[in-house]
């Protein structure tokens, strides 16, 4: 399995996951709306043997200064306190395309 960003040629592909993945969900809104936003940072794709398999996506832009920090978990003996805003992306502050119905 290879992992890699997603391009614009895996989006009919992507969106076909979704509801094999998550059938009693309708994601699709909310993942369309994000793959079209230019300021979404990250969209990987699994691909085996050239095939998209898995589409992963975090719910938001991760402030540059702590790229290094993203699913990390600090080991020293001083714990180091994080301040700061965390946003999540326009889209997902609209309800209407993520929440149950």
């Amino acid at each position: 399995m290879d992992i890699r960003e997603s391009t614009q040629g895996d989006i009919e592909t992507i969106e076909s996951l979704y509801p094999e993945a998550f059938p009693d969900e309708d994601l699709l809104p909310v993942v369309r709306a994000l793959l079209e936003d230019s300021a979404v940072g990250l969209s990987l794709v699994a691909t085996t043997h050239s095939d998209v398999v898995a589409h992963v996506m975090p719910p938001y832009v991760l402030p540059p200064e702590w790229d290094g920090a993203w699913q990390s978990q600090y080991l020293g003996d001083v714990a180091r306190a994080c301040a700061g805003k965390l946003s999540v992306p326009s889209q997902w502050q609209h309800r209407e395309l993520w929440a149950p119905v």
